[in-house]
């Protein structure tokens, strides 16, 4: 009860300051005449607010995924979704295939929902990009029963003190704060994560952190940047 009433707190905290800018700007453009080109740009600027609120919301609901118990009987080609999210992902930012890399053993399969697991690796793509220096390289490979998924990246690394809060809701890194978000990515791979019976890991420069501890699999990741790993049950041979 005390961890969703912090929730509540902290999403309200969010929700406050792109209402407050939208109200703001709505407000001062009523209180005297404009010219057409100050008017397009409060409509702009109040556009802008929207999207920040409706990005916020979306984000809101991802975090309270629920269990994909009627996904379960679906099997997701993992090798063909990593393939096509990153080659999209190059696509759509005009990344060079030197500065995010997919590696990917074939015929990877789990059970699950496909649009779920791929909002998991885009959101792990989108903060390598953010908060850490090309190249970003995603690799996914069978360990025994399991298939691990990992996003690397050959930044600064994360402070220590800050890997065992880094998937909770609203938190970030205090290098992090100038940057856009709301600090709900890791959180929404986290939930979609857990929902699949899977393990998140965040290691960096070193140190490591199991977020959910599920499976006695060793992290398998080069010590330098940061790697976070996907754990996920692999559908039945």
């Amino acid at each position: 009860m005390d961890r969703e009433r912090q929730f509540i707190n902290d999403a309200s905290h969010e929700l406050r300051t792109p209402l407050t800018l939208l109200a703001t700007e709505l407000e001062l453009a009523l209180r005297r005449p404009r010219t057409t080109a100050e008017l397009e740009q409060t409509v702009r600027n109040a556009a802008a607010d929207t999207a920040d609120l409706i990005a916020l919301a979306d984000g809101l609901l991802a975090v309270g995924a629920q269990p994909v118990q009627d996904h379960t009987a679906r099997t997701v080609d993992l090798t063909a979704l990593l393939t096509d999210l990153v080659n999209r992902y190059r696509t759509r930012t005009g990344t060079d295939p030197h500065r995010l890399r997919c590696q990917t053993e074939p015929g990877l399969t789990v059970p699950g929902d496909a649009s779920r697991l791929g909002r998991v690796v885009t959101n792990l793509i989108d903060n390598a990009g953010r908060y850490a220096g090309p190249p970003t390289t995603v690799a996914a490979g069978q360990v025994d029963a399991l298939v691990r998924i990992t996003v690397h990246d050959t930044g600064p690394g994360i402070d220590p003190a800050f890997l065992p809060h880094a998937a909770e809701r609203f938190r970030r890194a205090d290098t992090a704060r100038t940057s856009p978000g709301a600090g709900l990515g890791l959180s929404i791979a986290e939930a979609i994560v857990r929902a699949h019976h899977g393990e998140l890991r965040v290691c960096s420069a070193g140190v490591h952190h199991r977020v959910d501890t599920r499976f006695d699999v060793p992290c398998d990741h080069p010590a330098e940047g940061t790697t976070v790993t996907v754990l996920l049950p692999a559908s039945p041979q």
